[in-house]
């Protein structure tokens, strides 16, 4: 790294020259005053007098090459002083309380009142200056713009009720004299001025034609001091309250106290008990925001963040849309959740870009100590994994988010609930969701801005635990025990984090206000219109997703199964599978985007470190195989990017299961059967598109690529669909990514087949499926082992429930230590769908049906011509079809 050698004159003029800002004004603030400038005069306005902002406001307007402003309403005291015995300034007949500033034109500094100091609230600024202004806008036609500017003393957002420093020296977002050389002393390199909306003084002037002056000073004055107060809260966030008050505000919300009344009476208790229990839940919930701990965790992220990873790759274009959105609502903010370092990403991305952190929504088992203390005092609250049927409980959860809304304070939740253990976007979960939508539809926040943002890892720190649990163990609780293993994760890297902000949401959208009332009282619409903002939310962070070449990798060497693949093959399919992800217009991370095959070398060298993969290479070229066990792992990364590959894999399984050529009334029949079959696994688009389009789209794809030939071009005409020669290896390498799979599903409904002969208790069955699984693995009827995941047998049983072909029902059993236990047990409901499936899985997968004998009885055929005499003369002898040998005792009817 080169050196520069700075020379006695610059070292001097650094020395004497006063400490500046170290963020400058941005380049779309430089520019929006530029542009103002040009078509009319431009005057800034900010919230209280100051005489550093006097100063810095001035140099970085000098630094930036505008205009620097020539008056200001309250300058410094030493320049009053020279003002008064002065002749050789340019200001020096210039007065606030006449017009002669407002003529001279040029820009100017303009405060609306002096610092809240216990002083400053007893000498008011006078007005007289907007006045001027209104006057002297009345006389040209030359446009006045008043530009907001907030200086950021700290990011630190203030509390309330204020400490006694604060009523003397004023607060850390107004600060008096001396409290603002404090922190500028102690903060100078991380200051900003932030500009706000520029307002037009002729358009200020049209809205309010007939008001008298001093009112329209007065709103011209509010409506500055709300902008700044907006800039201020998006960058740091509202004022805030101790916890104790807040549990105080909510104890007192009317809705509550009806609940608390309504369950004293019916259960017989006194108010206070009620009102004491749902103390105690507000303290088992409520946070306990200390931005000490805020700076502490900082610290500590600086340092883990940079032992664990390579870099952290932000979406800067999308941090910029969400800080406009919360310029217009309170911000629920919603990622994706692959791991617990989820929790701490998003604040301190946050904390680096000058947005307002968010109250952290943390399920309970992360609340021991001394974890949860340190969480809960960065801003997290806990909340029960399960509280059905507790009412309090939930009227008091969604009462305390219901007052964070109503403070503005951003929330953040994960909208998949859970950890995704398999790397996909779980379906989404509604019940904070819902609370967030009820507080919105009962007006407690005109409008509320929903942020997906997705969190990708090229390698996953709990993917060791997540492999246990999707090979059929059971999850380890965290406890303490979990940060004694802290130190060993430190000793290796894990690649790059990514962070995308999708496209924001608003309820408004979704709930416009004219129909809030009947939303309120239609339940069934009100949660149709709440599953379609999550389906909505979880689509975006699908769409964020950023592919890298560990992802691609995986799914390439995956298709293989137990087979080696070779170096050539493996960067062929490498080349098409990224190729494909453009086509599609998925983004790909920036280090696969300008290295391309330096990256994907770079992505297997890690592969072969990490011994997922191995590396044998002779005279006759370099073979990679997958290390025994290590299927899950790939698969886990594999699943990040597969939902851009869904339907153009759907359409070649469809196609490839009549390789002939067939119609495309048969391709839709096999493409909606996949669709439906995997509903659970993937989200679906949230705009409702049919097969017919879904399907239509990909066929055009393929046609477009060269890959399929059609006999006829209308498609009303049922055209005749082939693959061509160049068609077979592509849509060969998609089918291949889903074959796992319709492996998965396979082994469930060989599973569910057993149940004809009794029903099975939950749990013993999912082991009796991962028990099938290795079993069929074994005997060469599983080609790909991912397909062995816990995961996709719980989404496969899930699937046969909803299609009502098991079913549930609840069994009173003894019991050894128990005397009497309820047994939840599947039941088979409708053997003719299931063997349908297996039938067509095993046409998907083989080409030919399943060779097992059908649970279905044997059709009833007339008897043969030739025996028809000796049936009538032996009526007694004859066999009937319903004896006791019949299949038909095991069937279920």
């Amino acid at each position: 790294m080169g050196t520069t050698t700075m020379t006695r004159n610059e070292k001097k003029k650094r020395l004497l020259s006063p400490p500046v800002p170290g963020n400058p004004l941005s380049e779309e603030t430089v520019e929006t005053i530029r542009k103002l400038s040009e078509s009319g005069r431009v005057i800034y306005a900010m919230r209280s007098s100051s005489v550093i902002a006097y100063f810095w406001l001035n140099h970085l307007l000098r630094k930036a090459g505008l205009a620097p402003f020539r008056f200001c309403n309250d300058p410094p005291l030493f320049l009053r002083i020279l003002r008064s015995i002065g002749r050789f300034f340019s200001w020096k007949k210039r007065s606030s309380k006449g017009e002669e500033w407002v003529d001279a034109g040029g820009s100017a500094l303009l405060f609306l009142k002096r610092p809240d100091t216990i002083f400053g609230r007893f000498f008011r600024l006078r007005s007289e200056a907007f006045q001027a202004l209104l006057e002297a806008q009345r006389r040209t036609d030359r446009p006045i713009f008043i530009v907001p500017m907030l200086i950021l003393w700290t990011n630190r957002p203030e509390r309330w009720p204020k400490s006694l420093i604060d009523v003397i020296f004023g607060g850390k977002g107004d600060p008096g004299f001396w409290r603002e050389w404090i922190l500028s002393l102690g903060n100078y390199r991380r200051m900003s001025i932030v500009a706000g909306d520029p307002i037009s003084l002729p358009d200020f002037l049209a809205a309010y034609p007939q008001t008298p002056d001093r009112i329209l000073v007065k709103r011209l004055r509010l409506k500055i001091a709300r902008n700044l107060q907006r800039e201020r809260e998006t960058m740091v966030g509202p004022r805030l309250k101790s916890r104790t008050r807040i549990i105080r505000q909510v104890l007192r919300d009317r809705e509550l106290v009806r609940i608390c009344s309504l369950q004293a009476a019916s259960e017989n208790r006194s108010y206070r008990a009620v009102e004491r229990k749902a103390r105690r839940y507000l303290r088992e919930i409520a946070a306990d925001y200390t931005y000490r701990y805020i700076q502490f965790l900082r610290i500590l992220m600086d340092w883990a963040f940079r032992i664990l990873f390579v870099s952290i790759e932000v979406d800067e274009k999308g941090l910029e849309r969400l800080r406009e959105a919360s310029r217009r609502a309170p911000l629920i903010i919603l990622p994706s959740h692959k791991s617990h370092i989820d929790y701490l990403l998003v604040s301190y991305v946050f904390y680096g870009h000058g947005l307002m952190l968010p109250h952290i929504a943390a399920g309970i088992n992360l609340s021991f100590w001394p974890l949860g203390f340190i969480f809960r005092k960065a801003g997290a609250f806990f909340i029960r994994r399960s509280f059905r049927g507790n009412r309090l409980y939930s009227e008091v959860l969604s009462r305390y988010l219901r007052c964070l809304i109503k403070e503005r304070y951003p929330i953040e939740f994960f909208i998949e609930g859970g950890r995704s253990r398999t790397g996909k976007v779980l379906n989404p979960k509604l019940g904070l969701l819902t609370m967030a939508i009820k507080a919105y539809l009962e007006d407690v926040t005109p409008d509320l801005a929903f942020i997906p943002i997705y969190i990708g890892y090229e390698r996953l720190l709990e993917e060791g635990a997540y492999l246990q649990e999707l090979k059929g163990g059971t999850k380890k609780p965290e406890d303490i025990k979990g940060l004694l293993r802290i130190p060993r994760l430190l000793r290796r890297k894990y690649g790059r984090v990514y962070l995308e902000v999708g496209a924001p949401l608003f309820a408004s959208e979704f709930f416009p206000p004219a129909e809030k009332k009947r939303l309120l009282s239609d339940r069934a619409k009100r949660r149709r219109q709440i599953y379609r903002l999550a389906v909505e939310v979880a689509h975006r962070i699908n769409q964020a997703t950023v592919a890298t070449p560990v992802n691609v990798v995986a799914a390439a060497i995956l298709g293989q199964g137990r087979r080696g693949i070779t170096g050539e093959e493996l960067r062929r399919r490498v080349d098409f599978l990224s190729g494909f992800l453009s086509l599609v217009g998925a983004k790909r991370s920036r280090v696969f985007a300008t290295r391309g095959r330096r990256a994907v070398d770079q992505a297997i060298e890690m592969l072969v470190a990490e011994r997922m993969i191995q590396r044998i290479t002779d005279e006759e070229g370099t073979v990679y195989l997958i290390t025994a066990g290590k299927h899950l792992n790939l698969d886990l990364y594999k699943n990040s990017i597969l939902h851009f590959y869904q339907f153009p894999a759907y359409a070649a399984l469809a196609i490839l299961e009549h390789p002939d050529g067939t119609d495309r009334e048969s391709l839709l029949d096999t493409f909606s059967f996949l669709r439906r079959l995997f509903a659970f696994e993937f989200i679906d688009p949230p705009e409702g598109r049919s097969d017919e389009a879904l399907l239509d789209a990909q066929l055009a794809l393929f046609h477009t690529q060269g890959w399929i030939e059609t006999t006829c071009e209308a498609p009303e005409e049922n055209p005749e669909i082939r693959v061509t020669s160049s068609g077979s290896m592509p849509l060969a390498e998609l089918r291949l990514l889903f074959v796992n799979f319709l492996e998965s599903y396979r082994i469930v409904v060989r599973a569910i087949r057993t149940l004809h002969r009794s029903p099975k208790a939950q749990e013993i069955f999912l082991k009796k499926i991962i028990g099938l699984g290795h079993k069929m693995e074994l005997l060469g009827e599983i080609e790909h082992p991912e397909a062995l995941s816990k995961s996709n047998y719980q989404n496969a049983l899930v699937y046969f429930l909803e299609r009502q072909i098991i079913g549930k029902k609840e069994s009173v059993r003894n019991h050894l230590l128990k005397k009497r236990i309820t047994v939840t047990e599947y039941v088979l409901l409708d053997a003719v769908a299931l063997e349908e499936h297996l039938r067509r899985i095993s046409l998907l997968l083989t080409g030919r049906g399943p060779s097992l004998p059908s649970l279905l009885p044997p059709p009833l055929l007339p008897p043969a011509p030739h025996l028809l005499s000796h049936t009538s003369e032996s009526p007694h002898t004859s066999e009937s079809p319903h004896t006791s040998e019949s299949p038909e005792k095991d069937h279920i009817t």
